[in-house]
């Protein structure tokens, strides 16, 4: 059974479950009422150690339970409530969807201004918050490779450092953690630097372990080696000023490599290396590192200036809301993609409080709170009547801006200027959103309307207004209807985008959009059987062109391209670039 394809409506995340969960939605913080967690696993038996994770109120989200299985000497094991069938909520051994909350997470709160220590692991974690008070300790689901799939936008603005575990599995969670938090915004990141009387796996949670051999005799001396651990210049593995902090496995940065740092320029959290103003040689551009590209909405929104253009009443201002939702909920947009969870600033501006409320009623139900990350304006002045300070002040406002919708594009686009080309005059007057997604690596959407062109071969060319707007945008989609099965078609392409081009269904019930999948196979098998029967009823052989003239949303330029397939599996014959149907018994069956 697929669950829900958007955020659930008890304003959980929503995912894809874990093969053991059987289906169903994801249901936290637990819902009231709730039993407890059985102890006790049916191939495991009894737990040994309960760890729960919460959100930033205390509220419990889900357990990992902890026994000591004779075979594997410690075995973990998520616990989380799931909506099950019947409607009731239901434990079950499953983890949650990501990204998931921070260990620790309700005293990291609380204490906005203690530096942070990161570990791995729950057991490390518990036994650190003992004699290293002075810190907030926290860590991620998953072990050695939960780091990539923690929120860690809590990080931003504080300084952290990062206690790996004594091995490679523990480097290797070091570079991860490292390069994540930075990416999040925190002030500062630093790693601690274990020399070699650090060996075999040790980590905090083994301090005081009188059954194992202990590296150091004082505790203060751990204490001095967090305050004396190394920064982190830069948040990516592979870049020259990441080097933490392992002896065994890594080592650290030189002291020529600390003076230097290579040439490159000194990183900035949340971005790795920035473009200088000053240019580049090639030399310094072949070794430079930069951050990884940041998905908005995984394979369909990148960072960056993105502009969804489609005719009026296809549903683009329901697309818009969808997104908003999913990325404030850390749902999932288009139903399959997984978002992570940031704020979200949403543009309205064609709409009112009013139908909005209608509108997320529908989508999204009653039943449970709304994402307070979601934020809603109904009118926004023009970008260059202050709009673009106040979007620049909700940036700052917030703790992880990740998406800004802007629904329509012509409510804020600032006045024309008579002096400028009406090319230059549309590529400026998106660039300076352009600039501001670029300057703070989060993604701006903005929707805009095509124009009255009737089916271009290009649907890019659908995009109302010169040029300029595509151009200025570093990504373009297309929502078009077509000929098929599916409701709509979306076009993809830009910078860092790879071209893409998706059928899509809309729910008129709950007003949302799902991907079914590449559009050329929804598209190829109605087309296929329109062009076959219009090729019957003819009865001659006919040009793409006079085909697609009696098939209704069907361009010449697809037409021909499925005629030629077609004639490559013997569906039609292919006669001098004129086309036939076979005659009842020939070729493969219609």
């Amino acid at each position: 059974m697929q669950d829900d394809p958007f955020a659930p409506l008890d304003g959980a995340r929503a995912s894809t479950p874990s093969p053991e969960s059987e289906g169903g939605q994801y249901l936290a913080p637990l819902p009231k009422g709730m039993r407890s967690v059985s102890t006790t696993h049916p191939q495991l038996g009894d737990a040994k150690h309960i760890y729960s994770y919460t959100n930033s109120e205390g509220f419990v989200m889900f357990h990992v339970i902890r026994f000591e299985d004779p075979k594997e000497r410690k075995t973990y094991r998520p616990a989380s409530v799931w909506m099950g069938a019947g409607g009731k909520p239901e434990w079950r051994w499953a983890a949650p969807p990501g990204p998931r909350p921070l260990y620790n997470l309700y005293e990291l709160a609380k204490r906005p201004n203690a530096q942070v220590l990161v570990v791995e692991g729950e057991k490390a974690a518990n036994a650190a918050r003992k004699f290293m008070q002075a810190w907030v300790v926290v860590t991620s689901f998953g072990g050695a490779k939960g780091a990539g799939r923690a929120e860690w936008y809590h990080m931003r603005n504080r300084k952290v450092t990062i206690w790996p575990d004594a091995d490679e599995a523990g480097a290797a969670y070091a570079r991860e953690a490292a390069e994540v938090i930075y990416r999040a915004g925190a002030a500062s990141v630093r790693v601690v630097r274990l020399d070699r009387r650090f060996k075999n796996g040790w980590d905090l949670g083994d301090w005081g372990d009188m059954t194992m051999p202990q590296p150091v005799s004082d505790v203060r001396i751990l204490h001095r080696m967090v305050d004396e651990a190394r920064l982190v210049e830069g948040g990516s593995p592979g870049s020259a000023g990441f080097q933490p902090a392992l002896q065994n496995g890594l080592s650290a940065p030189s002291a020529e490599r600390e003076e230097k740092k290579s040439g490159l320029e000194a990183r900035s959290p949340g971005c790795v290396s920035p473009d200088n103003a000053e240019g580049i040689s090639g030399a310094a551009l072949q070794d430079k590192v930069f951050a990884p590209i940041k998905w908005i909405v995984p394979d369909y929104i990148v960072e960056g200036l993105t502009m969804i253009a489609g005719k009026p009443k296809l549903g683009k201002s329901w697309l818009a809301l969808n997104l908003a939702f999913a990325v404030a909920a850390g749902g999932r947009a288009f139903s399959s993609a997984a978002c992570e969870q940031g704020d979200v600033l949403a543009l309205a501006l064609e709409d009112n409080q009013r139908r909005l409320q209608a509108r997320l009623r529908q989508m999204a139900g009653t039943d449970a709170p709304w994402p307070a990350r979601l934020q809603f304006h109904t009118d926004w002045p023009r970008l260059d009547d202050g709009g673009l300070s106040k979007i620049e002040a909700w940036i700052a406002s917030v703790a992880n801006p990740k998406l800004i919708v802007v629904d329509v594009w012509a409510k804020v686009r600032g006045r024309a200027d008579g002096k400028k080309s009406m090319y230059a005059d549309d590529f400026e007057s998106l660039a300076v959103l352009q600039r501001v997604a670029s300057k703070h690596r989060l993604g701006i959407v903005v929707m805009h309307h095509a124009s009255k062109r009737d089916n271009p071969d290009d649907p890019f060319d659908l995009v109302s207004g010169t040029t300029g707007l595509t151009g200025a945008a570093d990504s373009v989609l297309i929502l078009r209807k077509e000929a098929g099965q599916a409701d709509a078609v979306l076009y993809g392409r830009g910078r860092d985008l790879p071209v893409f081009e998706k059928a899509l269904r809309f729910d008129g019930t709950r007003g949302l959009w799902a991907v079914l999948g590449d559009a050329e196979a929804y598209r190829a098998t109605t087309l296929e059987d329109k062009i076959l029967k219009e090729l019957k009823g003819v009865g001659e052989p006919m040009s793409h062109q006079d085909v697609a003239a009696l098939i209704e949303d069907a361009t010449a330029a697809s037409v021909r391209v499925t005629l030629y397939r077609m004639a490559k599996v013997g569906r039609v014959i292919n006669m001098r670039n004129r086309f036939v149907a076979p005659l009842e018994g020939e070729g493969q069956a219609a």
